[in-house]
């Protein structure tokens, strides 16, 4: 049987049918061309020998019929070609599967030579389909074939490999922004026994019929979370970047509570944090998503202080974040490279408020002040916009340094 094809016994067998060559041109030639020795182009060998490259390859054609000849009065080789030629398999799949068998104890190159060696000596024209004088260099157009495939998949894998770091060290660095952006109270308490922690169960329930392609669910990937819900693409991101991160995030839920307000115009509400988290230091965490621009509207900073008030009888944090980890927090510290006082005389000039459009038309055309800026520059002077009016407005009662510790 060749199910277990020995390497040493293979090489050994062919060197010493190599070795009964009267013409030592042949010996080089099969060594250089077929064997595993220093490959050599059919050009390099004329060069040797003084010959045309034509030459070369009628010598090695010769030394091939020779080898096949030798070779069918050999033990070793009467087996394989008994295995080779009676499989019922195809010439290809004989040639991958010759190949199998002997790279598990060879390198891929010597599994490469053999084999096509192999089937070029041991293998029947007649049954195999293949003219003889065509059985060693078709078989090495399929194992050539193979080896790009695999050299390609192993191409793509370390390319996922990759990629797949990468977004872990991303997701790593978005993760730790977050937790750092978050507002403590001075006085941290220690950890809450807060009840819904240990059921993980939502305060509510997202409303999918609302025709709002944004909302979904996914998966998760960790044992009894099941599904986990979202309303915008930046909880997605968030939610997914959590999920995936347990050596940083020991668990997580969303719209995990509820915490009861008053708007702008005194009405009683209730507001539903996107998601509560703990770290793997056990440190608690509200959070809510939401991007740079309604960072600065007025009822994200109600709700915000409602729920620092909340947070702080827990000795939980509070952090406001989007999806690169960009946070309230990191726009507050940020020194806006603006006159400040231009930005709020805009809006002091108008008697505490202004139409929105005209004061971010003049922000933009008339102080030529870049977003990111403008919105430091808004929290830094208790400015927000009040989407119900449409206003830029002055708050400073609702001041976000208010919610920072000593506040």
């Amino acid at each position: 049987s060749t199910q277990h094809l020995s390497v040493e016994g293979i090489v050994n067998a062919i060197e010493g049918m190599v070795d009964t060559f009267s013409d030592h041109r042949l010996q080089t030639i099969i060594h250089h061309r077929l064997l595993l020795g220093e490959p050599m182009t059919l050009a390099e060998l004329g060069e040797v020998f003084g010959i045309s490259r034509e030459r070369i390859r009628q010598l090695q054609s010769k030394a091939l019929s020779t080898l096949r000849f030798i070779a069918k009065h050999t033990p070793l080789f009467q087996a394989i070609a008994h295995d080779l030629n009676s499989s019922g398999r195809s010439f290809e799949e004989n040639v991958i599967g010759i190949h199998s068998r002997i790279s598990t104890e060879a390198s891929e190159d010597t599994a490469f030579t053999l084999a096509a060696i192999l089937v070029g000596l041991a293998g029947d024209s007649k049954k195999l389909g293949v003219p003889a004088k065509r059985l060693f260099s078709t078989a090495r157009s399929i194992l050539f074939s193979l080896r790009h495939e695999r050299l390609k998949e192993e191409w793509q894998a370390r390319r996922q490999r990759g990629k797949e770091k990468a977004e872990d060290e991303h997701r790593g660095a978005v993760l730790q922004r977050i937790i750092k952006a978050a507002f403590w109270p001075s006085d941290v308490k220690a950890r809450s026994t807060y009840s819904q922690i240990a059921e993980r169960r939502r305060a509510r329930q997202i409303n999918f019929d609302d025709d709002i392609s944004i909302r979904g669910s996914f998966l998760s990937s960790r044992s009894d979370y099941g599904e986990i819900q979202y309303e915008s693409s930046i909880e997605l991101m968030i939610l997914s970047f959590l999920d995936r991160a347990p050596e940083l995030i020991e668990w997580y839920q969303e719209q995990p509570l509820s915490i009861a307000y008053r708007d702008e115009s005194g009405r009683n509400r209730v507001y539903y944090p996107d998601i509560l988290l703990s770290t793997s230091s056990s440190e608690l965490i509200l959070l809510e998503c939401k991007p740079v621009q309604r960072m600065l509207h007025l009822e994200t900073l109600i709700k915000a202080h409602a729920a620092v008030k909340f947070v702080k009888q827990l000795g939980w944090g509070y952090a406001i974040t989007d999806d690169r980890g960009f946070s309230l927090s990191r726009l507050i510290k940020r020194e806006p490279n603006v006159h400040e006082g231009d930005v709020l005389a805009a809006v002091e000039a108008a008697g505490g408020s202004m139409p929105a459009r005209d004061f971010f038309r003049t922000c933009r055309e008339v102080l030529q002040v870049p977003f990111l800026d403008l919105s430091a520059a808004m929290l830094r002077n208790d400015l927000v916009y009040d989407t119900s009016r449409r206003e830029v407005v002055s708050v400073p009662e609702l001041s976000w340094r208010k919610l920072l510790p000593g506040g």
